[in-house]
């Protein structure tokens, strides 16, 4: 099944059967993919320029049935600056490696790998290896800039 736009939210079908289009957190940023659900269906998306999936989009209704896109939990880090020095360190390390981030409430997260684990030990920095299911994507490939 070719799709070509998102139709609509989960919440936008009340009481509708779906069916799972299982993403890793990078594919939500991709615009051309091939992908099958979990019923088996087969997705041929390509979408508009710009288009960021969310967990819960749908992308296709076919005979009463909905698709919904679902992100795969994964490992990140999460960080804990504990000082306004701490988070200007974190900024440092994380901004000279172009390394992309989230930032919530009260951590920083990003993709998980053991030399970042190792570094932010080294600083005594509060760091934790986590499995999160993302609702955004680590952006790197939209943030252009210049040195």
């Amino acid at each position: 099944m070719k799709v070509t736009a998102i139709v609509g939210r989960e919440t936008d079908f009340p009481n509708h059967p779906c069916d799972e289009l299982r993403l890793e957190s990078d594919d939500l940023a991709r615009r051309v993919f091939r992908k099958r659900t979990v019923a088996g269906r087969e997705m041929k998306v390509s979408l508009p320029r710009n288009t960021i999936l969310r967990p819960g989009d749908v992308l296709l209704e076919d005979g009463g049935v909905i698709v919904v896109v679902r992100v795969e939990p994964e490992w990140v880090l999460a960080i804990y600056p504990a000082s306004f020095e701490q988070i200007a360190q974190v900024g440092h390390q994380l901004g000279n490696r172009h390394i992309p981030i989230q930032i919530y409430e009260n951590e920083i997260l990003v993709v998980y790998h053991p030399l970042l684990e190792s570094l932010f030990q080294g600083m005594d920095i509060e760091i934790a290896r986590v499995l999160r299911t993302l609702e955004q994507p680590f952006l790197h490939i939209f943030a252009p800039h210049m040195h």
